[in-house]
């Protein structure tokens, strides 16, 4: 996770924002000396065949010097750049934060006025990162919204959010457009 957060300074370093951070984005990038997991199975598998090995083969204890890359550059915004401010069309469902399901805007001219040196708008990588990161940990998805007859996928992400973390401040709720 350090190696994904590193990562996402550098992008938002650029002032980009990369919006698409799920598991899937997070590729594994082992060490040229090392030998993954999927290599000490497939040597476990077939060491009959291929006799002794003089490779040393770490145990599943040893630490094995692997990191983490940040794939799937393809949806990063550049929130200081002219745009629409459209933020309801980013973020896989189960990572995206109550701003961007609210339809909370994101405009140049607003962070010129505040004269503010960040973007709101890298939280929504911080927000999905801990989603991914409790994912890793727990083994399920932190929010699975659903929706029914009754109500909207997005609303039942917003109250999953609510029981979760309590209730969306009011300043939240006015800037956002739905």
């Amino acid at each position: 996770m350090r190696d994904c957060l590193r990562g996402l300074s550098y992008i938002h370093s650029l002032k980009c924002v990369h919006t698409d951070n799920k598991p899937e984005n997070i590729c594994i990038k082992p060490s040229t000396y090392d030998i993954t997991m999927f290599g000490i199975e497939i040597w476990n598998k077939y060491k009959d065949i291929l006799g002794e090995c003089n490779i040393p083969i770490p145990s599943y204890q040893e630490n094995i010097n692997i990191s983490f890359v940040i794939t799937d550059l393809g949806s990063v915004i550049f929130p200081f750049e002219e745009n629409d401010g459209d933020t309801f069309n980013i973020v896989t469902r189960q990572y995206r934060p109550p701003e961007v399901i609210i339809g909370v805007k994101y405009e140049k001219k607003l962070y010129q006025t505040l004269n503010k040196k960040t973007t709101d708008m890298w939280h929504v990588d911080i927000w999905s990162m801990a989603c991914i990161l409790f994912e890793l940990l727990c083994g399920e998805c932190l929010f699975i919204p659903c929706s029914s007859a009754r109500y909207s996928r997005n609303e039942d992400h917003m109250v999953l959010i609510k029981e979760l973390l309590g209730d969306i401040p009011i300043s939240l709720i006015n800037n956002g457009i739905y």
